[in-house]
């Protein structure tokens, strides 16, 4: 197992890199198996932007104001507090979010479940795929076009100025709208 932890301009950079195949193929012999357990608290500052990338990861992140962006592969968690523009890109993850001031929103997700509370929705238009996903709102109105394995979004609320892009793929995408 090796940490490395890299700054620079501005960016701070933490990597785990685990040699699975080697430590996998001794411990077939053995009859031993364990992936090493590794958690971080990291602080930053609040106006930063934050991008995370995990692999079969729990996370726990309390957004800082900035821009948030997250790509995980079978790792499930929370975000809580995002104030900006926010971008889930997951497979096989579960996510659920909590946006207190609505920015632009991107979720693009394969086999995943990603379920957003948005306080204070207002002027943002969504749109929306899926192949043999489904698309849920709860709190506002937004009319899911579905035919055969195929759904669709296209609706806008107020100005529009926000905007809400979705694409799934055997997943769910859900929208819990509130006041």
């Amino acid at each position: 197992l090796k940490i490395v932890v890299g700054h620079a301009s501005g960016t701070v950079s933490v990597d785990v890199d685990y040699d699975a195949w080697r430590e996998g193929f001794g411990g077939l012999l053995s009859g031993r198996n364990n992936m090493p357990y590794v958690d971080f608290d990291i602080l930053i500052p609040d106006g930063a932007s934050l991008d995370v990338e995990t692999h079969k990861s729990d996370f726990d992140i309390h957004a800082p104001a900035g821009e948030v962006e997250l790509e995980t592969h079978k790792g499930n968690g929370s975000i809580v507090g995002v104030r900006s523009d926010i971008e889930i890109e997951t497979h096989k993850g579960n996510v659920d979010v909590e946006v207190l001031e609505m920015g632009d929103i991107k979720v693009e997700t394969h086999k995943g479940n990603v379920k957003f509370v948005v306080h204070g929705p207002a002027n943002f238009k969504v749109r929306g795929e899926s192949h043999k996903g489904n698309f849920h709102f709860s709190g506002i109105d937004v009319p899911v076009n579905r035919e055969d394995r195929e759904v669709s979004i296209s609706h806008t609320v107020g100005t529009g100025k926000n905007s809400v892009k979705l694409e799934t793929h055997k997943g769910d995408i859900s929208f819990e709208f509130v006041d």
